[in-house]
């Protein structure tokens, strides 16, 4: 039996969460950060709140077969409000876990909450404190072959 090529599958988990927020324009996660959710770090000069989208490395592997992978995005959002960081973050877990979610190259698959991410200040130096709260997210993607 041949080996199948590697396919990565972050690139399509981060299309799959952009249309679960194209579909739900809405929801208030989106109306919050509207359309700013940045790719590790958020754009120079955007307003607040935002929010900022990563993966966790998954130890000691995040491949457990050739076409299943392990992932846990993480959303992290930005505010002067403590308060709304949270509210934001908890938004966020509400929008991406316990549904379908899709994009090609991978079989549809569900998220569900790995944890959450304590709310801090992010700039204790600036004159305007900015907090920052999230949510960790895990799931199982099967690509397709």
């Amino acid at each position: 039996m041949s080996r199948q090529p590697r396919l990565p599958v972050k690139p399509p988990v981060r299309r799959a969460l952009a249309a679960c927020v194209d579909a739900n324009p809405t929801h208030p996660f989106c109306v919050g950060v509207a359309d700013r959710i940045g790719y590790v770090l958020g754009k120079k000069g955007w307003p607040f709140p935002y929010a900022v989208l990563s993966f966790v490395a998954v130890s000691p592997r995040d491949t457990l077969t050739e076409q299943l992978d392990a992932v846990l995005p993480q959303v992290v959002v930005y505010s002067p409000s403590s308060l709304e960081a949270e509210d934001l973050a908890a938004a966020a877990l509400n929008l991406f876990t316990g549904r379908p979610l899709s994009a090609a190259g991978i079989h549809d698959f569900v998220l569900h909450r790995f944890g959450d991410i304590p709310t801090l200040p992010d700039n204790e130096s600036d004159a305007t404190v900015i907090w920052r709260a999230g949510v960790t997210l895990a799931g199982l993607v099967q690509t397709k072959l």
